[in-house]
């Protein structure tokens, strides 16, 4: 079970190692990055919640349409102002959506390389890198480092702190420096390690302040469940004081008080405590916002988001379980020492069950705990059988085998074809032989991997595949407009009213006129300049606010002539599953 001859090449180590990661992540990050319209909803409302910062002034409570958006904390926003600022000059008028997606951008790539730091420091150069590429490549990773929001931001400071912690445990002495197999026994109970270095401390403290102010208390909680974990795996606790908690808790104040503190003098207290209970307790107990599903959602899930390292991650955590859970049990010296293995399990295994059983669930909320994963799947892949018979030995190999041989080809196929969709044409069919060629080459050299039984090249292989997959979901997906309804309505608009000086408004939904539409990209595409209104308000409005354009479901239309249709606007709208037929009209003088 060596790794394979190549595994010691330069390219693994240093910064050449980095510099291939980097060039991988903005491979599959920059396709589609500027053409791709603003989303609905989450992104659509952190990005004018900072367009409104900039324009107001005030950086210390968010606010859309003048309300204020407490419910997450700061940094984002003024991680995003400053993109903004500073790519514009100052121009806030000439923003675009992409210029809110670069801190997120930017984490994702941050986010692989701790991983790979991450993954190097426990099990060697190769298991790094793969875990690297692994993280870097997977769909939800491509997806979240495209949306201007908090949750990408927050996995970079999740998985920095993570690594933080890993190198507290081996300077306090409670892991020797250097091999993977190389460790000390924690001491007894009555006394501790010496505590780390200030800096060392600060590795682990300050992104983990950082993550409270980003999305609050996600990437403490995922921290203090591994050490707690930890605490109860080894049977030590006195381990944590060489951590300097002091020392943490004093740089958390320091990083998030001011600004609760200010909040609740403007906004009062009470009041924004409530904001608090609702954003935290609020979502574990009661699904907000029709965001609910079934308690092992995640898991089932995982395979698609994290792929294609997800089909190892079977083989990683059955080997990391077989080689820890025997030793724990014992009563010995070696049942103390913490291990990678273990370090990884209590990273995933405790905050997953707490994903699992809160009631509001969405797909990224475990995407924290998807680097640890990766770097399983990576330590998998490096002591995995280094011939085709010990492969097929393996009964999570044979299964993961089998949906890598299926779904190879067929992911490349479906991604060339909807690249081809959206261009049409000569070049459209371009693209679709071009995807047939890259489809019989991937599954070549997937077979040669295999026949050699080298398991990381044949992840390389599939992570190579995936490249263009990405690259041509993320170049078709703009080019798909009948998703994009705000982006119609916004081009119909300034048409209609190139200085943007007349009142708009949109009108909802209704059982008797059907499908309007309110979503937050409208917002965010009109620069926060539209009233929602309901239907039974469409005419109080029209009156009040002469010469107006309204948004309104065509149905209502129909036997109206005391309006003037201007322009149609049919889609998809993918927030609430419905097609929407739409007109922009305004009352007859």
């Amino acid at each position: 079970m060596a790794e394979p001859a190549w595994s010691g090449t330069p390219w693994l180590r240093g910064w050449r190692s980095a510099a291939l990661l980097i060039a991988l992540c903005l491979s599959v990050y920059l396709p589609g990055f500027t053409s791709m319209p603003i989303v609905d909803r989450d992104e659509a409302r952190f990005a004018q919640a900072s367009r409104e910062m900039l324009e107001s002034g005030d950086y210390i409570i968010p606010s859309i349409q003048g309300k204020p958006r407490l419910n997450k904390p700061p940094l984002i926003y003024w991680m995003q102002a400053a993109s903004v600022q500073s790519l514009t000059g100052g121009d806030v008028p000439h923003d675009e959506a992409w210029m809110y997606r670069l801190p997120s951008l930017l984490a994702a790539i941050v986010t692989v390389l701790a991983t790979r730091r991450l993954g190097q420091s426990m099990f060697g150069p190769l298991a790094g890198f793969l875990g690297g590429c692994i993280i870097a490549i997977c769909p939800v990773m491509f997806w979240e480092a495209r949306q201007g929001r908090s949750d990408m931001v927050m996995v970079a400071f999740t998985t920095v702190a993570l690594l933080g912690l890993w190198r507290c445990i081996k300077a306090s002495g409670l892991l020797e420096a250097g091999k993977a197999e190389d460790r000390t026994a924690i001491p007894p109970a009555t006394s501790a390690p010496p505590r780390v270095p200030h800096v060392t401390a600060l590795s682990l403290w300050l992104p983990l302040a950082l993550g409270v102010l980003t999305k609050g208390p996600i990437t403490l909680l995922v921290i203090g469940l591994t050490i707690a974990s930890l605490c109860v795996c080894v049977r030590r606790w006195r381990w944590t004081l060489a951590l300097r908690p002091v020392l943490g808790l004093a740089v958390i104040v320091v990083v998030v008080a001011p600004w609760v503190a200010a909040v609740a003098y403007r906004h009062g207290a009470a009041n924004y405590l409530h904001v608090l209970a609702d954003e935290t307790v609020g979502r574990s107990l009661t699904s907000k916002e029709g965001h609910s599903g079934f308690p092992g959602i995640h898991t089932l899930l995982m395979p698609l988001l994290l792929f294609p390292g997800s089909l190892m991650v079977g083989a990683g955590l059955r080997s990391a379980i077989a080689r820890e859970f025997p030793r724990l049990r014992q009563r010995t010296a070696e049942s103390l020492i913490i291990t990678p293995q273990l370090f990884l399990l209590c990273g995933i295994i405790p905050a997953w069950i707490f994903f699992e059983l809160v009631s509001t669930r969405l797909p990224h909320y475990t995407m924290p705990l998807y680097p640890l994963l990766a770097i399983l799947a990576a330590q998998a892949c490096c002591i995995a059988p280094t011939s085709l018979a010990g492969l097929l030995k393996m009964s999570p190999f044979r299964w993961a085998l089998t949906l890598w041989l299926v779904a190879l080809p067929v992911l490349i196929l479906l991604a060339a074809a909807t690249l081809a969709l959206a261009l049409r044409g000569i070049t459209g069919v371009g693209v679709g032989i071009c995807g047939l060629g890259v489809a019989a080459a991937c599954t070549g050299l997937a077979a040669k991997a295999l026949r050699l039984g080298d398991v990381p090249r044949l992840q390389l292989t599939g992570i190579a595949a995936f490249i263009p997959c990405l690259a041509a979901v993320a170049i078709a997906l703009p080019q798909f407009d009948a998703l994009w309804i705000s982006r119609a309505l916004g081009s119909h608009l300034r048409h209609l009213d190139p200085g943007r000086r007349l009142p708009i408004a949109a009108v909802g939904s209704s059982s008797i006129h059907g499908a309007g539409f309110q979503e937050d990209s409208l917002t965010f595409e009109l620069r926060g300049s539209v009233d929602r209104i309901d239907p039974d308000q469409l005419d109080p409005w029209l009156k009040a606010h002469p010469g107006g354009l309204a948004i309104v479901p065509a149905h209502m239309m129909l036997g109206n002539h005391a309006v003037i249709p201007l322009a149609e606007v049919r889609g998809f709208n993918y927030s609430k599953g419905q097609l929407t037929y739409l007109c922009i009209m305004e009352a007859r003088p």
